[in-house]
């Protein structure tokens, strides 16, 4: 059985891990999550020696970075990650072009632009 009397060893790295992994300084903190935990519960700490704890120069700032869990799945299903990709017919037979302050598929008039060179302005 361990002495109640002895110290316990805490990194400060391993606190900052543990924060950034979720975990709040104490189990009434406001970002408290029971599925992750606190610093006060994993050490067995009371409250007074966490707030100790906390106020080493290179703790007081670090802060809980919130989990969040992502509710779906990405799936990356493009061409160059997929071997078995069904390719399909264009929908345009010709190549679209991008004109500016054209915003559908109008016909333009084509200007000629070659006369607008550097020479030409010179």
């Amino acid at each position: 059985m361990e002495n109640s009397n002895s110290k316990k060893i805490i990194s400060i790295s391993e606190i900052i891990t543990l924060m950034g992994s979720g975990y709040t300084r104490t189990n009434t903190a406001r970002n408290y999550n029971s599925e992750i935990g606190c610093i006060q519960d994993y050490y067995d700490l009371p409250k007074d020696q966490v707030r100790l704890l906390f106020e080493h120069p290179k703790l007081v700032s670090v802060k809980t970075t919130k989990v969040i869990a992502p509710t779906f799945t990405l799936v990356d299903d493009t061409a160059e990650n997929v071997d078995n990709v069904a390719t399909t017919e264009p929908m345009f037979n010709e190549t679209p072009s991008v004109i500016p302050g054209v915003t559908t598929n109008e016909d333009i008039e084509e200007t000629n632009t070659s006369n607008n060179t550097i020479e030409a302005w010179q």
